[in-house]
């Protein structure tokens, strides 16, 4: 969840470069949005963000020591390699479909700026009131 919030304003970037491609830089358009909507807006979502991290990393750690431990108590020993790589794939299938709707409101939040930063004008803003708003919509 550190790393999450770290890293949360170079995704939010990257992800508002995607939906407005005509920004020339990484840096520019995070001058943009610092600019139109204020320096805060660089952590648009991370609440989001960070109930992504709380769904899929416990869910991934949760299922591949579940199975870790059935299966040492099956056959008494330490699963070998590749049994491992099997049971950290199945993990990760779990925690994928536990945090993908987190990972749709996630990119919803972090996409959901001004309608154009990289306009001459800031625009009107579309928003989300917040986590709670984004997952009932």
């Amino acid at each position: 969840m550190m790393m999450a919030m770290v890293t949360h304003p170079l995704d939010l970037v990257k992800v508002r470069m995607q939906v407005f491609p005509s920004a020339s830089s990484t840096v520019d358009m995070a001058t943009r949005i610092a600019r139109c909507e204020g320096f805060s807006a660089l952590y648009s979502g991370l609440s989001a963000g960070l109930m992504r991290q709380a769904t899929y990393t416990t869910t991934r750690l949760g299922v591949y020591l579940w199975m870790y431990e059935q299966y040492r108590n099956v056959y008494g020993v330490v699963p070998p390699l590749p049994d491992k790589m099997l049971m950290g794939a199945y993990a990760a299938m779990a925690g994928a479909f536990a945090g993908n709707p987190s990972e749709v409101i996630l990119v919803r939040m972090m996409a959901d700026g001004r309608r154009d930063p990289c306009g001459a004008v800031c625009g009107p803003k579309r928003h989300y009131r917040g986590l709670y708003d984004a997952v009932y919509k």
